[in-house]
């Protein structure tokens, strides 16, 4: 199979967060999730834990600036209704992108659903930026996304199995080789042109 992972390469070489790094908060302690919501099955309670980096800055810019936040946890999201699970990046979207202040010249791209949200604050030691996209919001095809990321080095996919195995979206990985040179020249070489008013408009369009 001729996938983007073969040419940008997968995270073998990225470091494991050490947690005694993080201070451990618990935000939560009756925490039910979604399938409680839906069958009102009694179960035991959960905790919910968010962890903080010291000296962490971010900026996380939510579905190109619908929401902006120097943070991964949105508290007054989760408090506003039964879904506690939006204390992480606040809700389901098509796209966020993560900047951080770690000068590793490394990018991101994550394909996700929301099992990724709340591991996301563990990457942010490693890359400089984090490019989140959930396939079940967005129709953006990999050759757009590397056109406008030209800059991306690594590729991970976190998702929920059940819903990996089923989203049909995700056949879109397979880019062939040329395509994706193809993809990252064209980005590149447009760089290279002065800033028109059509190239700066290009540039502020969606993925969406």
């Amino acid at each position: 199979m001729n996938s983007i992972f073969n040419r940008i390469g997968r995270m073998n070489e990225t470091s494991i967060p050490n947690l005694r790094e993080y201070k451990d908060e618990i935000v939560y302690d009756d925490f039910l999730g979604t399938t409680y919501n839906k069958a009102h099955i009694f179960t035991k309670p959960d905790e919910v834990h968010i962890f903080h980096a010291d000296k962490e800055k971010v900026t996380v810019n939510i579905n190109n600036g619908e929401m902006i936040s120097d943070s991964f946890y949105f508290p007054k999201a989760a408090n506003e209704g039964f879904d506690k699970y939006r204390l992480f990046l606040s809700k389901n979207t098509g796209k966020i992108e993560v900047s951080t202040s770690v000068s590793s010249n490394k990018t991101l791209l994550l394909l996700k659903d929301s099992y990724a949200n709340c591991f996301v604050p563990f990457l942010a030691k490693e890359f400089s930026k984090i490019i989140m996209i959930d396939c079940r919001y967005t129709k953006a095809k990999m050759k757009h996304i590397f056109q406008q990321y030209p800059d991306i080095t690594d590729v991970l996919v976190l998702y929920n199995i059940e819903k990996f195995r089923k989203d049909t979206h995700l056949t879109s990985l397979e880019l062939t080789s040329k395509e994706l040179r193809q993809a990252k020249s064209s980005k590149m070489q447009s760089k290279k042109k002065d800033d028109s008013e059509d190239d700066i408009l290009k540039d502020l369009i969606s993925l969406d």
